[in-house]
């Protein structure tokens, strides 16, 4: 059962440890995989070849009765929720080795969950109809058991959040005027969905130096995102009753490592690999700041992957190699 995932070990027969390892392998030109060997594709014919390899390897008579049960029966026995981010580096099922029909997943631009908005008080602002819509009919209708917010390193959400609302408003706007932005087309979406990170930004740049404040965001946007979905009242109502519990999560894309949100103190702590749920020893704490291994909670992404970049930058990159 995929709530227990985040409080009992999990059955996993060694698939998430072979993740991990696939994770923090290095590049092989060897690789085997024919959706990487077809030099020159189409990025459809990619995904076709994908499906091919999928049908001929992944799609077992476990997996195929699987399927057929599920489309049967419908979605009655998915009892999670996730809400994660879009980012193509990370999945939810692979993280949690979830079969088809236990997940319910959705995944917006750094995972946010904006607070509860009544009816009547929507304006453009503030209704955020997909996020809601798929929270509202998880919980009312699929019943689900537990919502959990999973968040990730070098998220591109955050970074452009940070970029926009670090530096106090006039000098902003001073830089605007100054630094005309010839892409800019006057859509703004990303803008507008990050300004629900306002107040969290404001948050870590009180408390926290330039270099730190990247990973404290993507920690401080899953705690608020977690406060914020208790503000929905099915939400609310089905915690009172103990049918519902909310949790964050936190996923280390370089190591393929995974920390949960201490309850009481809010803390990231390291689900180790033998999936052994238990806080480190003092001693062990001590140790890693010296010699942190590869995924724990020192271990931060910016210090051995390239540095994260905003989904913006992502988006002019992509246009000036159009041009070119």
């Amino acid at each position: 059962c995929i709530p227990s995932l985040l409080s009992t070990p999990h059955e996993t027969n060694g698939e998430f440890s072979a993740f991990q390892r696939r994770m923090v392998a290095p590049a092989s030109n060897d690789d085997d995989d024919d959706t990487n060997t077809v030099k020159g594709e189409d990025v459809i014919d990619r995904l076709l070849v994908g499906y091919k390899r999928f049908r001929r390897e992944k799609l077992t008579k476990r997996l195929d009765s699987k399927l057929k049960t599920l489309s049967r029966e419908g979605q009655r026995g998915c009892k999670v929720l996730c809400v994660s981010c879009c980012d193509s580096r990370y999945d939810p099922t692979l993280v949690f080795n979830a079969d088809p029909g236990e997940i319910f997943t959705v995944r917006n631009v750094a995972n946010v969950i904006p607070r509860f908005v009544k009816h009547e008080d929507k304006t453009a602002e503030t209704a955020h109809h997909g996020t809601c819509a798929a929270i509202e009919y998880a919980v009312k209708s699929l019943k689900v058991e537990a919502i959990v917010v999973l968040g990730h390193a070098q998220c591109g959400g955050c970074a452009h959040a940070l970029s926009l609302f670090s530096e106090p408003e006039e000098a902003k706007g001073e830089k605007k005027d100054a630094d005309v932005d010839e892409d800019d087309d006057g859509s703004s979406y990303v803008d507008a969905w990050c300004g629900l990170l306002k107040e969290s930004v404001k948050r870590v740049c009180s408390e926290y130096d330039k270099d730190e404040r990247l990973r404290q965001l993507e920690h401080e946007n899953v705690r608020q995102s977690v406060e914020n979905v208790k503000t929905f009242p099915f939400v609310r109502d089905r915690i009172a009753k103990g049918e519902l519990k909310v949790r964050g999560g936190f996923f280390t894309i370089f190591s393929g490592g995974l920390c949960v949100m201490d309850e009481e103190t809010k803390v990231f702590e390291r689900i180790k690999d033998d999936d052994e749920h238990t806080l480190e020893s003092e001693e062990e704490k001590t140790a890693s700041k010296a010699a942190p291994e590869v995924g724990g909670e020192k271990d931060d992404d910016e210090n051995v992957d390239p540095p994260p970049r905003s989904v913006v930058d992502d988006n002019k990159s992509n246009k000036r190699q159009k041009k070119k």
